[in-house]
């Protein structure tokens, strides 16, 4: 799936590995996922 995403041409843009480039994307994939979390539920406990 990753291969599908992000063809070569943009993991040499960034001057990547490709298992570097997946590391990562990975990894900021999951400190999103934290922070949308964390920002989801903050604002549900102000609404109450």
């Amino acid at each position: 799936m990753f291969i599908q995403l992000y063809d070569d041409l943009f993991i040499q843009e960034y001057g990547l590995d490709r298992s570097t480039a997946m590391l990562l994307f990975g990894a900021v994939g999951v400190i999103y996922a934290l922070l949308d979390q964390y920002l989801q539920h903050r604002s549900q406990g102000r609404m109450v």
